[in-house]
């Protein structure tokens, strides 16, 4: 298991699974099925080339969008931010081909205040 794989593993069975913990274990599974899936003639125009920089440009993303599980507009859902990363990781690459991303990644904030009405 490579450390990348370990630290996912652990961070999907830590007791306290925090919305920052949920950040970094969604941007590690989305950068691993970036470079699972996508066709080697599009890597050279993304603006990473290894999985750790794709970690580093989506938290450099988030920190300068504001846009985080941890936002207090989010009301974060472990167990489904869990779901989410596990989904992701299992997600086949047709589906990441076509933008069919799982569910519980849309759910991980909880109801979205448009349905809520």
């Amino acid at each position: 298991m490579s450390s990348r794989a370990a630290l996912l593993a652990f961070a999907l069975t830590w007791g306290c699974y925090s919305p920052d913990d949920h950040d970094a274990a969604y941007d590690l599974a989305f950068c691993d099925k970036v470079f699972e899936c996508e066709e080697d003639d599009n890597l050279p125009f993304l603006p990473y080339t290894t999985v750790e920089e794709c970690v580093v440009f989506r938290e450099d993303a988030r920190a300068e969008s504001g846009g985080t599980s941890s936002d207090e507009t989010c009301a974060f859902d472990a167990s489904v931010g869990k779901a989410c990363v596990e989904d992701l990781t299992a997600l086949p690459c047709p589906s990441y081909d076509e933008g069919r991303f799982p569910t519980a990644c849309a759910q991980v904030c909880g109801p979205n205040e448009a349905s809520e009405g």
